[in-house]
């Protein structure tokens, strides 16, 4: 809802079941976003992009943060210790920190399924330390990624052969020698089922 003077419509206008909200949405404007654009430049000038479902700031001070997953199998919801050290959800956390330095940041994950089953939300505290040292993670991650993605030939890094065919395939498959002559076990999960 907008205010008359910010250029929206006015009470008149409001479906009378809805009037009854009109004090809770007055209270939320500004204190929860939803799809918050998150930019933030790493340590190395990569800059970190995502979009948080739901920024909610209303829980003052601890900011919560709510992803919206979908999946056809509940067995890939993760769990509360897995949320707390979710590369995203820690980038997320540390956006939620920084608008609002708190002890701690709630993160959540609202999972709809699919195909069968019920929805699922698992929420957790992440420590402001926790968080302070999954971001610090990230940028070791990145400054990692960038040096590896600098490597002109394939015999210059440690083969990992579990990781040949994920996220399409690596790009030195057919000149790699570490995988001349090994069987590499493709994950059964991406053939469907017979």
């Amino acid at each position: 809802l907008a205010d008359d003077e910010e250029g929206g419509g006015n009470e008149a206008d409001v479906h009378r079941l809805a009037k009854a909200s009109l004090p809770l949405l007055r209270e939320l404007r500004g204190n929860v976003f939803v799809e918050r654009k998150m930019e933030k430049k790493l340590r190395n000038g990569i800059v970190f992009t995502g979009r948080i479902d739901i920024l909610d700031l209303t829980l003052k001070p601890v900011p919560r943060i709510v992803d919206w997953k979908t999946t056809s199998d509940m067995k890939y919801a993760k769990t509360e210790e897995e949320l707390a050290t979710n590369i995203q959800m820690l980038a997320y956390a540390y956006e939620a920190w920084c608008a609002t330095p708190a002890p701690e940041v709630l993160v959540a994950h609202a999972v709809i399924p699919t195909r069968s089953g019920a929805f699922r939300y698992t929420e957790t505290a992440v420590p402001a330390k926790a968080i302070m040292d999954g971001w610090t993670r990230i940028q070791d991650i990145t400054d990692e990624m960038r040096e590896k993605a600098r490597v002109a030939s394939p015999d210059d890094v440690t083969p990992t052969l579990s990781a040949c065919s994920a996220y399409g395939g690596c790009a030195f498959r057919d000149t790699c020698k570490a995988l001349k002559g090994a069987v590499v076990q493709i994950p059964r999960s991406r053939f469907p089922a017979l």
